[in-house]
């Protein structure tokens, strides 16, 4: 078996216990990212199985982006990392109020009887 040259560790312990290696990360090309992905990515970073610039550069992240998963983890863990957890800090779109113009409705189907 052929390893690829890292440098750092290839292992290392969570703080639950649990051990993460570089197998467990996302593969370079993944299209979408689930909470579980993200939260590998970060740790991975956390413990420094995978260097920051390694982690950007691998997975095409921005710093900021990189930041606030990051950010988010800490403060709440996987579940903030959800899709649905990142649009609750956005306001709400509201109701045109009464004389405003609404937009125009697109006809629904009728239900057959």
């Amino acid at each position: 078996m052929y390893l690829k040259s890292h440098r750092g560790p290839r292992v290392v312990t969570l703080s639950e216990g649990h051990v993460l290696s570089l197998a467990d990360l996302p593969r370079s090309d993944e299209r979408y990212w689930t909470a579980a992905r993200k939260a590998r990515v970060v740790e991975a970073v956390i413990h420094g199985l995978l260097a920051r610039d390694e982690a950007r550069r691998r997975y095409g992240l921005s710093e900021a982006e990189l930041a606030a998963w990051e950010a988010a983890y800490l403060k709440a863990g996987t579940e903030a990392l959800k899709a649905r957890a990142t649009r609750r800090g956005r306001p709400r779109r509201t109701a045109p109020a009464d004389g405003e113009d609404r937009p125009p409705r697109s006809p629904m189907p009728r239900a057959r009887t």
